[in-house]
């Protein structure tokens, strides 16, 4: 059993016209018997522009999740404003308490027509393991 402490998600934002984004997202990891949803955090530069590589760092000490548990499928992305987001990577690794290190999701090329919206047609909560 590795327990995880801490998790990356490290994104590229497509280099499509109108594909970054000023708008907030939430991260949700969801286990059969835990659930772990925060926004991302802000960070100290103007973040999710077209081409731009974010990392962003999720402590999850206060939660009991196994790496075992997690998969793609439990893990979304959901965007919280009204514009829209197309990645063009979107990389998870995660460390557990006793300083292992886990890919948990390997996208390292985001369908191009799958857009983070809440306009219609699009879909503003996106699991991780998509096609």
């Amino acid at each position: 059993m590795a327990i995880l402490e801490r998790v990356w998600v490290i994104h590229t934002t497509s280099r499509q016209a109108e594909a970054g984004t000023d708008a907030r997202f939430s991260l949700e990891i969801q286990t059969r018997s835990q659930r772990f949803a925060p926004n991302f955090p802000r960070l100290p530069h103007d973040e999710r522009n077209r081409g731009r590589t974010d990392q962003y760092e999720f402590d999850l000490r206060d939660v009991e999740i196994d790496h075992e548990d997690v998969e793609p499928g439990n893990i979304r992305i959901t965007i919280l404003g009204r514009d829209r987001w197309l990645p063009e990577s979107i990389w998870i690794v995660g460390r557990d308490r006793n300083g292992g290190f886990h890919l948990l999701v390997a996208r390292p090329a985001w369908p191009s027509n799958a857009w983070f919206s809440t306009r219609p047609g699009d879909m503003a909560t996106r699991p991780l393991d998509q096609r």
